[in-house]
């Protein structure tokens, strides 16, 4: 009986982990456009952030041929720290599921 429930505990916590890790995901395409949309109609450098914590930075920049060049990177202190968050919410989660399952 203990490893079955130790194999419902797992599964509830890999669920509540995928879970927000979609949720992180969404959130950071939501940036990540709102972000990229502040440069439509001007040239520059923005950086997408969430309170103090900076994920990546976009450019967009004038081409003297005319055009534009853009570019992405990312901002690999931030999302690590982003990443960490997302995965220790989901443990949380799971450990509050697996709490009030038993």
């Amino acid at each position: 009986m203990a490893v079955l429930k130790n194999s419902g505990r797992s599964s509830l916590y890999l669920s509540s982990i995928f879970s927000s890790l979609i949720a992180g995901a969404i959130g950071w395409g939501l940036l990540l456009i709102s972000t990229a949309s502040s440069l439509s109609q001007s040239s520059g450098s923005q950086v997408g952030k969430i309170g103090p914590l900076q994920l990546f930075e976009i450019s967009k920049n004038v081409l003297p041929d005319g055009g534009y060049e853009g570019g992405f990177s990312f901002i690999t202190t931030g999302a690590a720290i982003y990443l960490g968050v997302v995965v220790v919410v989901g443990l949380i989660l799971g450990w509050l599921r697996g709490r009030n399952a038993s």
